[in-house]
């Protein structure tokens, strides 16, 4: 019998770029428009999941080129600014993910954001969206100290809303995301498909569409439904 994901579930924790919204080409312009007066060369595919100023720290190490605290600062906030126009004006969710929201929403499950975005870009996000009536709350880079692949942003919701790991799911798309929700002892869903083969993620990842996910909720929910009146026949 397979298994229904959403049994006992009550918190729905979801990262927001790319997982969400359609981010990545937006993010990819910022970093190469922050970047371009330096002579680094990378590829953003390679620093999904990770916060502005881990990946462009990263990206200066891989290119073996040194960079000063205050010229770290002072490109991820340009890098941040960028993005920021974008959000505000070219932002796309992925598809169904919204009427994925309203219907968890509708149902009364909690539901959150935990990115490692900056609070800037990821509340503009929201309302661009306009889907901030529907959180519950939402954590971002800002509000931990260690950006995922580390559990912290996860822990400190938990923590907050006294919620039982195995009572929450998350949505994620990038390896860092579940590596951090496994971590903190959270079953994941990715709505990444081409992490489905991704060989560093073991155990594999099981990953789904939007419109799959508001199938299995509807599928399952209505099977509740008729198990619970059954019960009292």
């Amino acid at each position: 019998m397979k298994q229904n994901i959403f049994f006992g579930i009550n918190a729905v924790i979801f990262d927001f770029d790319g997982t969400i919204a359609d981010t990545f080409k937006l993010h990819e312009d910022a970093f190469l428009k922050a970047l371009s007066p330096y002579p680094v060369k990378f590829n953003y595919g390679d620093y999904l999941g990770m916060s502005t100023q881990d990946a462009i720290a990263l990206i200066f190490s891989n290119n073996k080129h040194s960079l000063s605290n205050d010229e770290l600062k002072q490109l991820v906030s340009l890098k941040r600014k960028y993005a920021n126009q974008s959000y505000t004006t070219a932002l796309q969710p992925l598809p169904d993910a919204l009427d994925f929201i309203r219907l968890l929403y509708s149902e009364k499950l909690l539901l959150f954001i935990a990115s490692s975005g900056s609070k800037m870009n990821i509340t503009a996000g929201i309302d661009a969206l306009g889907i901030r009536d529907y959180l519950t709350d939402i954590i971002t880079s800002d509000d931990v100290n260690k950006a995922k692949p580390d559990p912290e942003i996860f822990q400190v919701l938990l923590d907050k809303y006294r919620i039982d790991p195995s009572q929450a799911l998350v949505i994620e798309d990038a390896l860092s995301g579940i590596s951090a929700s496994r971590a903190a002892g959270i079953n994941v869903i990715s709505v990444n498909p081409g992490l489905a083969t991704e060989k560093d993620i073991s155990p594999p990842v099981r990953c789904m569409t939007y419109r799959m996910l508001i199938n299995e909720f509807i599928e399952n929910a209505g099977k509740e439904k008729n198990s619970h009146r059954n019960s009292h026949l």
